[in-house]
């Protein structure tokens, strides 16, 4: 694979399809950039990309400060032992009682005065969504957290990291650790921003990794 096509692909892994604002990749002058406004790739600038002005002043505030190698295929084996949940989608319930908004407002009259009543709609009962009957996915029970140095992650963005160390498929290092977020850099070029959690609780850590 050429160097360039692991370049997309890893900025690929955070581009938000349902988002307005982070649904593509990025240039800046230096780097080409995506985000999930939870974590952000950084890549040396290729081919042609719509610019940005802003909004990426985290990534280059950071500096590297360190340069602690993390075992990747470690953290890839930690995501293993958590434990999983069925997560259905939901479909929008087509009520034409209350047009799907699932409220409807009353109008009664009592000794000549009227009064409006804000109700959950007595036909679908207010609830707009239901199972769908597509097969669930699956995704990370809430209240686990992988400890990387001195901050928590959730295990969805730790497998966004691992997603893009396989596709640059280099030695991982962490570079930086200050503020809200951990900077790792992949190979010579790649760098991955992660924010942490405010807070967690040790019982919820099922991996630690030293640093």
């Amino acid at each position: 694979m050429e160097k360039t096509e692991k370049y997309l692909k890893a900025l690929e892994v955070l581009v938000d399809s349902d988002s307005f604002e982070y649904n593509k990749v990025y240039q800046t002058d230096k780097h080409n950039i995506s985000t999930n406004r939870y974590c952000l790739v950084a890549t040396p600038r290729f081919g042609e990309y719509g610019t940005k002005s802003h909004g990426f002043s985290v990534f280059y505030d950071i500096k590297e400060q360190i340069a602690k190698p993390i075992d990747i295929l470690a953290v890839t084996d930690s995501l293993i032992k958590l434990e999983l949940v069925d997560v259905f989608e939901e479909d929008e319930i087509d009520c034409d009682a209350c047009g799907g908004c699932g409220e409807v407002y009353f109008d009664f009259y009592h000794n000549g005065k009227s009064y409006e009543v804000e109700a959950d709609c007595p036909v679908c009962d207010g609830v707009i969504y239901k199972k769908s009957d597509k097969p669930a996915t699956k995704d990370f029970k809430d209240g686990q957290f992988i400890k990387i140095g001195d901050m928590c992650f959730y295990p969805q963005r730790v497998k966004e990291l691992v997603a893009v160390a396989s596709i640059i498929g280099e030695d991982v290092l962490v570079v930086s650790q200050y503020g809200n977020a951990t900077m790792f850099k992949i190979g010579d070029d790649v760098y991955f921003l992660m924010m942490k959690v405010r807070s967690c609780n040790p019982e919820e850590i099922i991996s630690t990794f030293e640093l």
